[in-house]
């Protein structure tokens, strides 16, 4: 009696060489950018300009006490929408917790200025005096350099 040759099971996956390493850079670039992309703190405002502006490293730590008011008028405490006349209980329980005495406000550069200065009244009301406004720096202008260049056979003769 003749034995029977099995079949071969269809291959559900064709993986080669060249797709499993690209998977695994892939993968790999993916934990870089995660790993060196700064954290988000807070809520995305279009920050305003400055030229010479001073770095507050202390601002992009977990415990730092950051006021965001976006360009609609929204006011957040910590990435968490607040009302602005709640700010003052909130920052006295951090304070109480122990952070610093320092506030950072993130205000969108469209942000209405009655809702920033009603805001920094209330910062105020906590006794804290020391309130930083976060700032993108801006791109010096590239000088331009200008080559004025005369035709040698109408210039004056030297004397």
């Amino acid at each position: 009696m003749k034995r029977r040759q099995p079949t071969p099971l269809p291959c559900l996956f064709d993986l080669n060489w060249f797709s499993v390493v690209m998977a695994q850079a892939v993968f790999v670039v993916l934990v870089i950018f995660m790993m060196l992309l700064p954290p988000h703190h807070g809520v995305v405002a279009d920050l305003p300009v400055a030229y010479h502006p001073v770095a507050m490293r202390h601002a992009n730590q977990w415990d730092a006490m950051i006021v965001g008011i976006t360009r609609e008028g929204k006011v957040f405490f910590d990435s968490n929408p607040v009302l602005p006349h709640t700010l003052p209980r909130l920052i006295c329980n951090r304070v109480g917790e122990g952070a610093e005495r320092k506030i950072y406000v993130n205000a969108d550069r469209f942000a209405r200025y009655g809702i920033v200065r009603s805001v920094l009244a209330d910062t105020r009301a906590t006794g804290i005096e020391n309130i930083s406004f976060l700032v993108r720096q801006s791109q010096p202008k590239a000088a331009t350099t200008v080559v004025i260049s005369l035709p040698t056979d109408r210039l004056p003769p030297n004397r």
